[in-house]
């Protein structure tokens, strides 16, 4: 029988917990003295160092256990390094104590003797480690209060981690002050951590980590108490660019254009000029240098910025106006610098430029008369260096003196339509009784699109017209309409129609976001890619002007997902535009007091 049958294995266990990270390799101090070199060679057997729980991190003691096949063997010694740790007798079990040794990796052998033969086993590596973990990193940072939604939750360690301390106690996270279910991920080298809530509910939030010290690292050193707590918002609106303003001081009158594929523009108007501006790596950088022909005594109206489908140039248009009549530009940015395209011509008023299915622009502004005090709208195509009339002068009103005001011109494939403000004049010349009218052009004729749009038959004025056509080529309009006079109701209310074909739909009732004597003016309308209006309108309760925001749901005006329909509140907020992203996200553009005192433009983004 062999000696292998008679005597089987003995194993030596270890017990000992976890670290990480360690300054280069120092030898403890033997515990028994040198080994010596046996002269007899190599021993026919096999010898095995382990430890019970598989640890190789320690931070103060670990039961080290020794399993060999040789029978009966003369000595059975463990070392670290070159030095001996100890002489072993059966159950071959050793307690190392690693309270004294520097923290770094020592490496350990163990050794079997018999008859001047000897049989060593492959080197173990234990990690001394007595430092505690720290945080290092953590997103969102502590206190921000512009987090965007959804933002990743992370923790960076400065050592790896044992996943299993990473428990439901010791990873709490609370959204609004209420605990929620959350999963954490762990990277492959344990010192990332990742935090996925398992709910965020609407904007604006606020979240709350909290990581406990029974997080420990590989060692069982628990996680250092500082920075384990902290809290981040996720606001309704993130600034996008500065949040002191994106414009010089005294810039009023923004547009901005979000198209697929182009990077986002912006202009307004300063007090001689029309500013451009794209937005690109998180800052809004100056096309060319401002936009004016007469520097001096005049009064600037740009239009929103327009790209061309087909090569993403921006093309943008302004009228200048001083005593005696007004004249409209227009400028593509070709080669890094504004060209003309065509020749200025008359006009006046707020132009709106726009591209149908041919390569030339389409411009819309208002010239005078043809009577005293009157005004009319002019329609041209660009044809080279010229701008042809597309039709005459026209108005709704023929029979007696008025006025129009905020022309939108849109198109659906070829056809253009266009929505504008008209009023009566009075005798002291003043307008009065405003409406809204919506026509297009067929058969190169422009005709009305149903009636004249007013919410109430008397003594109101509809107003700040804005136009937006659906997939289907139908026009919605909004408009700020006063109310009649009477005790109860607000000065103004928001409003949308829609056409369906044959006629006008109102979408819901008038929009006032605050009962009482609050205006509610301004308005912008635009559609998202999914074909929902949204709305956006300036109120006033007399002490603080906010803007809101509003989608259709296809029966009513709802909240935007749920969330803040109001930007950051302001002493003074002026005109205000409404763009709608690819992704469906609505931007807003608007004048607005700064801290400083002085109106500049700011810009936001829907957080979501």
């Amino acid at each position: 029988m062999s000696l292998r049958a008679l005597f089987p294995y003995v194993t030596l266990t270890s017990l000992f917990t976890a670290c990480i990270n360690v300054p280069d390799i120092v030898d403890a101090q033997p515990d028994a003295g040198d080994i010596t070199e046996p002269d007899g060679g190599p021993l026919d057997g096999e010898v095995t160092l382990t430890s019970v729980d598989g640890a190789t991190h320690v931070r103060a003691t670990v039961t080290l256990q020794i399993s060999t096949s040789v029978q009966q063997p003369d000595a059975v010694e463990l070392s670290v390094g070159n030095e001996l740790l100890a002489s072993l007798q059966p159950p071959y079990t050793y307690t190392w104590d690693t309270t004294s040794l520097p923290e770094t990796t020592h490496t350990l052998v163990a050794r079997v003797t018999k008859g001047g033969r000897i049989a060593t086993s492959d080197e173990r590596r234990f990690v001394v480690d007595r430092t505690p973990p720290t945080i290092i990193s953590r997103e969102p940072a502590p206190d921000d209060d512009a987090v965007a939604a959804g933002s990743p939750i992370r923790v960076r360690i400065s050592e790896p981690v044992q996943s299993a301390t990473l428990t439901g106690t010791s990873v709490r996270l609370r959204l609004g002050g209420v605990l929620i279910d959350r999963t954490v991920e762990l990277t492959e080298d344990e010192t990332l951590l990742t935090i996925i809530p398992t709910e965020t509910g609407p904007v604006p939030h606020e979240f709350e980590l909290a990581l406990a010290d029974s997080i420990t690292d590989l060692a069982g050193n628990r996680l250092e108490d500082s920075g384990r707590t902290w809290s981040w918002r996720a606001p309704a609106w993130l600034s996008v660019g500065p949040t002191a303003g994106v414009s010089p001081p005294w810039a009023s009158s923004p547009h901005l254009h979000l198209a697929p594929g182009t990077a986002p523009l912006l202009t307004w108007r300063n007090a001689t000029s029309i500013s451009v501006r794209s937005f690109q790596e998180g800052n809004w950088n100056n096309l060319g240098g401002d936009l004016n022909v007469r520097a001096n005594d005049i009064d600037v109206f740009p239009s929103a910025p327009t790209v061309i489908n087909h090569d993403g140039t921006p093309f943008v248009s302004w009228t200048e106006e001083e005593i005696g009549g007004g004249t409209a530009y227009v400028r593509a940015w070709v080669t890094s610098d504004w060209q003309s395209v065509g020749d200025a011509v008359d006009g006046a008023g707020k132009p709106d430029l726009h591209f149908g299915t041919e390569s030339s622009p389409w411009l819309t502004v208002i010239q005078d008369g043809p009577e005293q005090g009157a005004t009319s709208i002019r329609v041209r195509r660009q044809n080279g260096a010229q701008w042809e009339n597309v039709g005459g002068a026209f108005r709704a009103v023929t029979a007696e003196l008025g006025r129009v005001s905020d022309v939108s011109l849109r198109f659906h494939a070829a056809v253009p339509y266009i929505a504008w403000s008209e009023f009566e004049l009075n005798e002291q010349n003043h307008p009065i009784n405003g409406r809204v009218h919506v026509w297009r052009r067929v058969s190169n004729e422009w005709v009305p699109l149903g009636s004249a749009l007013k919410t109430h038959s008397s003594d109101t004025s509809a107003s700040q017209v804005d136009m937006n056509l659906d997939g289907n080529g139908h026009p919605l309009v909004v408009w700020s309409e006063t109310t009649p006079n009477g005790p109860t109701g607000t000065a103004a209310n928001v409003y949308v129609s829609r056409w369906d074909g044959s006629q006008w739909v109102s979408l819901g009732s008038g929009l006032s976001a605050t009962p009482g004597n609050t205006p509610a003016d301004h308005p912008s309308l635009a559609m998202a890619p999914d074909g929902t209006p949204m709305v956006a309108w300036r109120e006033s309760d007399g002490a603080t002007n906010r803007v809101h925001v509003r989608q259709w749901a296809g029966f009513e005006w709802r909240a935007l997902h749920g969330s803040s329909n109001v930007l950051p509140d302001a002493t003074s907020v002026g005109s205000l535009n409404l763009q709608v992203d690819a992704d469906g996200i609505p931007w807003v553009a608007c004048e607005a007091t700064a801290e400083d005192g002085h109106p500049r433009i700011f810009v936001y983004r829907f957080n979501r």
